[in-house]
């Protein structure tokens, strides 16, 4: 009988889903059961309440990051073996645009759809990015994903949002348990007699803080990087890769179609000006060294396209992503700094 291996990690994959809901109720049945049910009237209303909204928040968060894929180029079709050979060797935009367009092998998927850009970042040589594993073209930000098989959208697009509520939930949740059972903790110790300390000591709760606690106090610093990566447009990923090679000459200036009028307002008024990536010339490009983000267009921009423009679902676990994960608003003056590096750096 021959092994599916595919099916056999799939399954291995949800291992970590299965201890996690029961690493929860464990703690449910802990905190709730030998803990809060004390309690009496408002006293217990002023615990459970607000743990089960958090704990309700935290299960939503977590399901949305299991459930929500990352997100597919669009247009990620095969080529002919010469269409790729050129693809590949090619540095001019409207050349590697012509390929696109009249490539006629799609992969079998219902999320394709004909490409109509060319991206700003490139390989090493300044040639396009291209997934011989997926022979597909990769657009900004993308990669390709040894666990799917294919290239996905700039690492969380879809699920970013999901993935940091379900980090800042389980941060709070896990603070939550441990400050309430410390402090019975400290009423045992403060006990005049050892059986007294032995009646009000609880194993539960002892595991409990330590769980808690440890959890806490690890999550919270990965919480914590989140924020900066929220803030700064980055991704793990782009956070631990040295630097990238960027198109200089391969954007034009241009605001958003699509922009509210708070968004408009905010743009016009700020020093830099937020473009997209529209293919203009042959390549000149440059790496995306000296602490330039291209697509850092401020703290607050950044996290509004994470997190939703309304304010009112940000710690909600709503869809609130913009564009296509295909282009993103560049800093135009990050841009123009990076090509004077650029320049400086040559002579």
């Amino acid at each position: 009988m021959r092994v599916d291996w595919d099916l056999v990690w799939k399954g291995l994959a949800w291992i970590p889903v299965g201890l996690t809901v029961l690493l929860v109720a464990w703690s449910y049945y802990g905190f709730v059961g030998t803990a809060i049910w004390q309690l009496k009237g408002w006293d217990f209303a002023l615990v459970s309440v607000p743990y089960h909204i958090v704990l309700l928040l935290w299960a939503a968060s977590y399901f949305r990051v299991i459930a929500t894929l990352p997100g597919y180029p669009h247009g990620a079709r095969k080529l002919s073996t010469s269409a790729t050979n050129t693809m590949v060797d090619t540095s001019d935009i409207e050349q590697q645009q012509g390929l696109l367009n009249e490539s006629s092998i799609e992969l079998e998927a219902p999320i394709l759809q004909e490409p109509t850009f060319v991206s700003l970042e490139t390989k090493r040589d300044g040639k396009p990015r291209y997934c011989k594993k997926c022979q597909a073209w990769k657009p900004d930000r993308a990669h390709h994903c040894s666990q799917c098989g294919i290239c996905v959208l700039r690492m969380g697009w879809k699920n970013h949002k999901f993935f940091f509520l379900f980090l800042f939930y389980t941060v709070i949740y896990c603070a939550g348990i441990c400050i309430y059972l410390v402090q019975h903790l400290i009423r045992a110790f403060k006990a005049r007699h050892v059986s007294e300390i032995i009646i009000q000591l609880n194993l539960h709760w002892l595991f409990l803080i330590f769980v808690s606690g440890a959890f806490g106090v690890v999550l919270l610093t990965f919480l914590g990087m989140h924020v900066v990566y929220v803030l700064t447009n980055k991704t793990t990923i782009e956070s631990m890769e040295r630097a990238r090679r960027i198109r200089l000459d391969g954007y034009s200036v241009s605001t958003t179609p699509a922009m509210d009028t708070e968004m408009a307002s905010t743009r016009a008024a700020a020093s830099s000006i937020i473009s997209t990536t529209t293919p203009t010339s042959t390549a000149t490009t440059a790496w995306s060294q000296y602490g330039v983000n291209i697509f850092d267009v401020g703290a607050k921009e950044n996290w509004k396209a994470v997190m939703g423009r309304d304010w009112r679902v940000w710690f909600l676990p709503i869809d609130s992503s913009e564009g296509d994960g295909h282009t993103f608003p560049i800093n135009y003056d990050a841009m123009e700094k990076l090509r004077r590096m650029s320049a400086a750096t040559s002579v």
